[in-house]
Order: C-alpha cells, then sequence, then structure tokens
C-alpha cells in the first residue's frame, strides 16, 4: 500500500513524493505521457528485469543544529528501507543521510 494514501498534504515537496511514490515502488520511473506509455507497455518485462527505474532527489536543508545538509537520495531504495509514514505525516522531514549517495 502506499504511505502517502489519504494523506492531505500541504507540502510543495511532499506532494512530489507521493505523485512518485507508485512508480519508486513498483520500479518504474515518474515520466511524460509518452514515455509513461511505453513503459506501461513493458511493464511486465520490466517486473522480470533486475534494471529497476528509480528517482534520485537532491535535497538542501538544515539539521536540527542548524547545519546545512544536503546529498542524493535513491528515493526507491529508501521507500524499500525506510517507514515514510513519518514524513508523509508531518512528523519528521526528510534529509540525507550519510550511507545516501
Amino acid at each position: 500500500t502506499l504511505t502517502s494514501a489519504g494523506k492531505d498534504l500541504h507540502d510543495n515537496f511532499l506532494k512530489a513524493l507521493a505523485v512518485r511514490e507508485e512508480d519508486n515502488r513498483s520500479g518504474i520511473v515518474s515520466l511524460n505521457q509518452q514515455e509513461a506509455d511505453a513503459a506501461h507497455t513493458l511493464k511486465k518485462q520490466l517486473a522480470e528485469s533486475s534494471a529497476r527505474g528509480k528517482s534520485v532527489i537532491f535535497i538542501r536543508d538544515r539539521n536540527s543544529h542548524g547545519q546545512e545538509v544536503s546529498g542524493y537520495i535513491d528515493y526507491a531504495h529508501r521507500l524499500k528501507t525506510e517507514d515514510f509514514e513519518v514524513y508523509f505525516s508531518g512528523k519528521k522531514r526528510l534529509l540525507p543521510r550519510p550511507t545516501d549517495m
């Protein structure tokens, strides 16, 4: 199930993450309509393939100590390894970790 489903998201960043959540969970990247149509046709092949689509997110923010933190996050990987409920509910901000890119 989608973590963002049913959430009343006011933050534009969280709205963008919610739009991309299903595609990243399934391995299909968010694409324009023409690319999305082609991707839909190839979905069965991609499901059997080890190559998965993903979104990479660049984040620049400040941590709780006021220090600038920036980095690239593999969104599909983080969705698999972490519960995004805290981010979509607004309880926590998504920040890069040392294990991210």
